[in-house]
Order: C-alpha cells, then sequence, then structure tokens
C-alpha cells in the first residue's frame, strides 16, 4: 500500500519550523488530525480538520477511515517518544506511515533548566 499516513512533530514555531519537504506534506494534506493547540499554529491551511476525541481511543477507527486519503497526524515534538506515533506503529503497516520528528518537548525542558540527557530518567 502506498503512504498515506503522515504523523508531523510541529513546535510552537508552527509551519515555519519544518523543514521544507515536511512542510510540502503538511501543506498537500487532505485531512489534518491533532489537538486544539496544534489547529491554531497551522490555521492558514485550508483543510479538513478533525481534533482528538474523547475518550481519545476513538480516533484510530477515525483514522483508519481515511485510510488512502493524504492523512496528517500534527504531534508535539516527536511522534515516537512518549506519544501516538507509538502505537499508530502498532496499528498500521510501516509501509503506510512516515514519522517526521521535531524536537521534543522533553529535550526543550532538559535545555531550558540546563540538564543533560545522559544525566536524566523518566519515570
Amino acid at each position: 500500500m502506498k503512504k498515506w499516513l503522515n504523523v508531523i512533530g510541529i513546535g510552537e514555531d508552527g509551519i515555519h519550523g519544518l523543514k521544507n519537504a515536511t512542510k510540502f506534506i503538511l501543506e498537500s494534506a487532505d485531512v489534518i488530525i491533532g489537538g486544539k493547540r496544534h489547529h491554531e499554529i497551522t490555521s492558514e491551511l485550508e483543510v479538513e480538520r478533525v481534533f482528538w476525541p474523547k475518550p481519545f481511543e476513538l480516533i484510530y477507527d477515525k483514522i483508519k477511515s481515511y485510510r488512502g486519503r493524504k492523512v496528517v497526524i500534527l504531534v508535539t515534538g516527536d511522534p515516537l517518544w512518549f506519544s501516538i506515533g507509538v502505537k499508530i506503529g502498532t496499528l498500521f503497516e510501516s509501509n503506510e506511515i512516515t514519522f517526521y520528528p521535531h524536537v521534543s518537548a522533553f529535550l526543550i525542558w532538559l535545555q531550558k533548566w540546563n540538564y543533560f540527557f545522559n544525566r536524566s530518567s523518566v519515570y
């Protein structure tokens, strides 16, 4: 199957902080899925939008219903660092998904507080 599901990590700098290739994927999406903040920082894009549901688990069937369309899931930072990307990776074939990481919120926190990653623990 052709890759159709793109999980893009995005920061506070919004679209402007993305690499050109990632920006192109986002700008050519048919559907963007994400939280309120993600939609706000990409508000200039005219596209079908889906917000995180409650309960959150309902999103997986919704994503599956878009199979074959150009779908972007926006997440904060690195989609594979304690984020939805891990679950997505178990629900879809690897030949359907592409991950585009951004600097994680955890790394930003470490930098802000002058911590070193190799001396830090996540509990």
